[in-house]
């Protein structure tokens, strides 16, 4: 993935931009399948469990007629992503935010509850997915509460709690509930 290449026979290709990886996990079904390490599991920027639909939202899927790519609107052409990505490094971030993004990261290193924090490439990731939410957000600077907005989403697949062997679902429960508590703990900048 950091890379940006495959390889196959014996032969590498290099992906063009814009590149990304989006995997999904079935907890239920996962016989003869591993979870990742946490090296790989660190490359990813978000961890999301969507969960079931609203009940409106499965009803029309129910009602409505078999879905085909064909039906697939295209939302956004590859030149405009990646101007929005080029976007994304123009986005302010200031000293005193980093300083909270890295005493957060701190706070995982040295909590009790945690047997591995953030690592550095988590605090890059993190500051650019605050960067990207302030773009989407329509801002050009990024805030304390984008911070506490996506803490969760970009750090708990990135820390271990001390009782690792839980299931997957009760160690992101954990995880959760660990990152919140530090995020009382931790002095947000005026």
């Amino acid at each position: 993935m950091n890379e940006k290449q495959i390889s196959a026979d014996n032969n590498t290709y290099i992906l063009e931009e814009p590149f990304m990886v989006i995997a999904t996990q079935n907890l239920i079904e996962s016989q003869g399948t591993y979870p990742l390490p946490e090296s790989q599991l660190d490359r990813f920027m978000f961890y999301m469990s969507m969960g079931y639909p609203s009940p409106d939202d499965e009803r029309r899927l129910l009602q409505e007629p078999r879905l085909s790519l064909a039906s697939v609107k295209t939302v956004l052409e590859k030149e405009e992503l990646l101007k929005l990505q080029a976007l994304v490094d123009t986005i302010k971030l200031e000293p005193v935010l980093a300083d909270y993004i890295l005493n957060i990261i701190t706070a995982t290193r040295e909590c009790a509850d945690l047997a591995l924090g953030v690592s550095p490439r988590g605090g890059l990731i993190f500051q650019q997915a605050l960067r990207a939410w302030a773009l989407v957000s329509g801002r050009d600077y990024c805030t304390p509460d984008d911070v506490k907005h996506l803490a969760v989403p970009v750090l708990c697949h990135r820390i271990i709690p001390q009782s690792h062997n839980l299931s997957h679902k009760r160690r992101f429960a954990d995880t959760a509930t660990i990152i919140h508590q530090i995020l009382e703990q931790v002095s947000v900048p005026v």
